[in-house]
């Protein structure tokens, strides 16, 4: 239904994680980073007992998503003097809490944009340009990152054995012009092509989205994009990451052509309705989508006369627009339902 197209990234099969050979397929969550635990009850002892108590805190931390927390208990139990295997517990608590202060920033800072196509110069004061408003046409956007203050993180890409990945989630729902709607989701799974060293400047990720046509009149698109489960490089830790929503944004498109229907809406659908035939009936609903609040009795008024008095594709046009534009729940298609609507609202 739609190709996602990274500009400087490279879509995979699979993710490799070096720890034991294992291929977890795109898409397919881990949904747990575990800390090996070190040692058994025929070791145990006090202390352990004790870190046992502060292993179960920070993990508690972890799962809360309560970074200070986690900083300060390990700030308080990561000594020189403990032994070999609660230094490695909590190392490995170390690289979680990392992981978690990625995760936060970038749900905190990562943004999803319109962006211009690859080739054509971005716009001069510096602005996001506008999003593709018509049905049918490629539209392009960037997930922007900007660095962690103060940390060098390395997202991995190409064939290295940690490639950082990203889930693309589309969901598109189709309007048509006798009331009806379609809706569709789909989703694909990309790679960095190359590694990237996030530090001076921000990570850019362009896509390409190729929605196809539709006979529709309007399409709501609603665009995702996750950090998928992965490991991140830093200060020489391998860091782990779980999947997080990084960014989202909806937007609208028209069919093509008909953009113009916005300027003059009223003057639009008082033409289009003395034609009156089916090529009109794309401007029609748009006049009565597009007509400002104080223009929307006018627009009702001259829909209801199709109701009343139009031929039957033209009283289901006319239906469907007042559907699209009024919060009554009054199916398409009930002609006495409306006019008994609009009689009652006068």
């Amino acid at each position: 239904m739609f190709t996602v197209t990274l500009l400087t990234a490279a879509c995979v099969s699979n993710v490799v994680d070096d720890d034991g050979g294992d291929i977890v397929e795109p898409g397919i969550p881990r949904t747990s980073v575990v800390v090996p635990i070190v040692g058994g009850a025929a070791t145990r002892n006090p202390l352990q007992e004790f870190y046992d108590g502060v292993y179960l805190r920070l993990n508690e931390a972890h799962q809360e998503q309560d970074l200070a927390l986690m900083q300060a208990l390990l700030a308080n139990y990561e000594r020189e003097d403990v032994s070999e295997a609660i230094a490695q517990r909590l190392a490995g608590f170390r690289a979680l809490a990392m992981g978690l202060e990625f995760e936060l920033h970038a749900v905190a800072q990562a943004r999803l944009r319109a962006a211009v196509p690859a080739g054509e110069d971005p716009v001069d004061d510096g602005q996001e340009p506008a999003a593709s408003e018509e049905i049918g046409k490629v539209s392009h956007y960037e997930l922007v990152l900007p660095p962690l203050a103060g940390v060098a993180v390395k997202l991995g890409g190409g064939s290295v054995d940690d490639p950082i990945a990203f889930g693309v989630d589309v969901r598109i729902r189709d309007y048509y012009l006798d009331g009806s709607s379609r809706t569709h989701e789909d989703g694909d799974v990309v790679l960095l092509s190359e590694t990237v060293l996030l530090q001076n400047q921000p990570l850019r990720l362009p896509l390409e989205l190729d929605l196809g046509p539709s006979a529709a009149v309007k399409r709501e698109l609603d665009l995702r994009i996750d950090l998928l489960p992965g490991y991140l490089g830093i200060a020489d830790r391998r860091v782990p990451v779980r999947r997080t929503t990084l960014a989202a944004r909806s937007d609208t498109q028209w069919p093509q052509g008909l953009l113009g229907v916005r300027d003059k809406p009223l003057q639009v659908l008082r033409d289009a309705m003395a034609i009156g035939d089916a090529s009109r009936f794309m401007h029609v609903r748009l006049a009565a989508e597009f007509a400002s609040a104080d223009k929307q009795q006018q627009v009702r008024r001259a829909l209801i006369d199709w109701v009343r008095l139009g031929r039957p594709d033209q009283a289901m046009v006319a239906m469907a627009a007042l559907a699209a534009t009024t919060d009554v729940a009054i199916p398409v298609g009930d002609r006495d339902g409306w006019l008994a609507w609009w009689q009652a609202s006068r």
